[in-house]
């Protein structure tokens, strides 16, 4: 089990973005994606079986992730 999330800095206009370890021990599931609210923010996080998938792969998809939020945010707070 890998526990993946972006490991560059990932700068969006209006957001606070920080990289935090939140995993279990072992993937419960093949592949899991979720935010966890945390005071005023969101976590994400993602779990994944190793034998699935390759931790680039996840990675990317994570930064990809993140920055379709921070777009939709951004969408949003324009109005």
């Amino acid at each position: 089990m890998h526990e993946v999330l972006p490991s560059a800095e990932i700068e969006l206009p209006g957001l606070t973005t920080a990289v935090e370890d939140l995993a279990p021990a072992a993937a419960r599931t093949e592949l899991t994606v979720g935010l966890v609210p945390a005071g005023d923010e969101l976590k994400a996080f993602v779990e994944y079986s190793s034998d699935l998938w390759d931790p680039d792969t996840i990675e990317r998809w994570m930064r990809d992730y993140v920055a379709l939020l921070g777009e939709e945010v951004h969408r949003a707070l324009k109005g």
